[in-house]
């Protein structure tokens, strides 16, 4: 048990933020005092709080480049196809971390090999999982099956 420096009420250490550099190990005044002072000195300094938030987010930008590039995918799945990590991870495993159409493996070394959500351009409902080429590939036949067939077709005449 702590008391807070602020509030001056008897608190769990739960409830105290963790400070490797105070002898104590916690900081002084518990995360709802701390909350305070911070939200009020936000409302007085805007200018600086948004500069704070911008140098923060830099950093970590900088710092976790890995992260950010995942984050993205997650959120522009999600926004675009309303596809959440747990269903991208259910289709993967559905189609054992193949591409429906070639059945190459996905990986994350190549931007070809990373699996890409394939709709339908005009109900938006998702198909499946595809590598970056089937997908494109699709994409240069505009959704039609008929071009498909017909691009089949062709190849099979050209391949005998």
């Amino acid at each position: 048990m702590r008391i807070c420096s602020k509030c001056d009420e008897t608190k769990s250490e739960a409830e105290f933020e963790r400070r490797k550099d105070r002898k104590s190990g916690f900081k002084s005044a518990c995360r709802a005092c701390n909350n305070r002072v911070n939200a009020k000195w936000k409302e007085n300094n805007p200018e600086k709080a948004r500069a704070a938030s911008r140098a923060s987010a830099a950093k970590f930008y900088i710092d976790n480049p890995d992260r950010v590039k995942a984050n993205g995918l997650r959120a522009l799945r999600f926004r675009k196809y309303g596809i959440s990590e747990i269903d991208m991870k259910v289709r993967l495993k559905l189609q054992e971390g193949r591409c429906l159409i070639c059945q190459k493996e996905f990986s994350s070394e190549s931007r070809m090999t990373v699996p890409s959500v394939d709709h339908d351009h005009t109900t938006g409902e998702v198909r499946g999982l595809l590598c970056g080429r089937c997908n494109t590939g699709l994409g240069s036949f505009k959704d039609s099956a008929e071009s498909c067939i017909r691009a089949a077709a062709y190849l099979r005449r050209e391949l005998c």
